[in-house]
């Protein structure tokens, strides 16, 4: 009987930890490529959340109070069919909303970071405001320029006197 020799135990544990650097490499690969695609997919999705949001209540809303027709703004208030007051605001990176004086609701989730929102009321006196709504959004909890994404938000909506 042969037995193994120490030459030919290297060899193999050499090529098992070569297969398993292998592995491993592919491993934290993978899973680099699904945080990427957890944070675009979040930073999208509040895109899409927001825009929702805001053309719903500008299209249902009786009328544009601020920003005037001809000015801009960093919040946005509108008047509701039932005259209540709905105003949207930055709050510590956040977009918020509040009906009157009452209780404030986060639009944008935790993660995610709004910076430069604007709000231009395009429109002319006495004609149907327009208004071109911008923003960045980024996420927040990115350690590393690796992981770091954001996108824009841009959105224009006209607020017509026709309901639909």
């Amino acid at each position: 009987m042969r037995g193994i020799t120490l030459v030919e135990t290297l060899i193999y544990t050499a090529l098992v930890g070569i297969v398993l650097t292998g592995f491993i490499a592919l491993a934290m690969s993978a899973s680099g490529l699904w945080t990427k695609q957890t944070i675009f997919g979040s930073v999208n999705s509040n895109i899409e959340q927001i825009q929702m949001i805001l053309a719903q209540q500008i299209k249902t809303s009786a009328r544009v109070i601020h920003p005037l027709a001809g000015t801009a703004s960093t919040s946005l208030a509108l008047e509701m069919s039932n005259g209540q007051e709905l105003i949207f605001e930055l709050k510590d990176s956040r977009l918020s909303a509040r009906l009157d004086n009452e209780q404030e609701y986060n639009i944008s989730d935790a993660g995610i970071g709004i910076s430069n929102f604007s709000v231009t009321n395009v429109g002319t006196v006495g004609v149907d405001d327009s208004l071109r709504i911008s923003a960045s959004l980024a996420h927040l909890a990115s350690s590393s320029l690796e992981f770091s994404f954001s996108a824009p938000l841009l959105i224009v909506i006209t607020k017509s006197d026709e309901q639909y």
